[in-house]
């Protein structure tokens, strides 16, 4: 892959401030990456940057320049499972271009792993560099380095349950995920999943709504092993739940499978930058945990 990466910047879900986004574009260039932000930025429909096919037609704008290397959102809140269906999936599979966002994003990096051979990227947006400067410089080089080709991951974490599991890694906001089960885009090809589950301000019975649905249509079947993120602000009712982080998520996947929790990728300071949609190699011990590409 080329050294110096060309993003190209787009926002599709919620609008960001001009003077927030020129900022962070003007820090991602300090950082050696090229930048090129859509006119689609400035665009208004309520809280959206634009309609639905106005942000669906930005992306693809983006897929067809030839000075864009990747493509990255501005920032999330909700809106994108909104253009799902605009998006032609074939200009995605013949450009091969990574999209790179987390949270709101969800959905497209799944759906195109699901439609698609091209891997994306489960990591910071623009707003990540600007809401968490302390460690902006950590998550950009953890992004540049994915982009490059990046074979191994060293995550830290809490390890449940040490072991290996191969798959292809999948998931990412558990509401979001969680959003798409029942519809096209939904990933339905790999049949062993490594699977990623972050979060940010939800209860720990909503969590296991969400895994109880993906058990009902068989999803959880099919995972070989789990990283969890930071589940940040993770609450209970005024009834405790009764059951840890930790139990709630064994009590459906089971004591076997590889099982880490509070890895530093989602809504948290820390963003590790991982490759939805690629064949990796799972590995968690006491040590460390490592997730490697095959």
């Amino acid at each position: 892959m080329k050294k110096n990466l060309t993003l190209g910047l787009f926002s599709p879900s919620w609008w960001l401030e001009d003077e927030i986004l020129k900022a962070q574009a003007a820090a991602l260039a300090a950082a050696g990456f090229g930048v090129k932000i859509h006119p689609q930025n400035s665009a208004r429909w309520g809280q959206f940057a634009g309609e639905p096919a106005e942000r669906a037609g930005a992306f693809h704008e983006l897929l067809s320049d030839n000075e864009v290397d990747v493509i990255m959102a501005a920032r999330g809140g909700y809106g994108c499972l909104q253009w799902l269906e605009y998006v032609d999936f074939s200009r995605v599979e013949e450009a091969g271009k990574p999209v790179v966002g987390y949270s709101d994003v969800t959905p497209l990096l799944n759906s195109i792993a699901n439609k698609t051979s091209v891997v994306c990227m489960h990591g910071p947006m623009l707003t990540t560099f600007s809401d968490f400067a302390i460690t902006a410089s950590g998550n950009m080089a953890d992004l540049k380095t994915a982009l490059q080709g990046q074979k191994e991951i060293i995550l830290p974490g809490d390890v449940v349950t040490q072991g290996q599991a191969k798959g292809v890694l999948l998931g990412g906001n558990s509401t979001l995920f969680d959003q798409i089960i029942g519809t096209p885009f939904f990933p339905q090809k790999a049949q062993d999943v490594v699977f990623l589950i972050e979060d940010i301000d939800i209860k720990i019975n909503d969590l296991d709504k969400y895994l109880l649905h993906l058990h009902h249509v068989g999803f959880l079947e099919r995972v070989r092993g789990v990283v969890v993120g930071e589940i940040v602000d993770l609450g209970d009712n005024d009834r405790p739940f009764g059951l840890t982080l930790s139990q709630t998520l064994t009590r459906l996947l089971g004591t076997e499978i590889p099982l880490v929790t509070n890895t530093p990728c989602g809504h948290g300071e820390r963003q590790v930058t991982l490759p939805i949609g690629a064949s990796v190699m799972l590995n968690v011990s006491e040590g460390q945990t490592v997730i490697s590409r095959c």
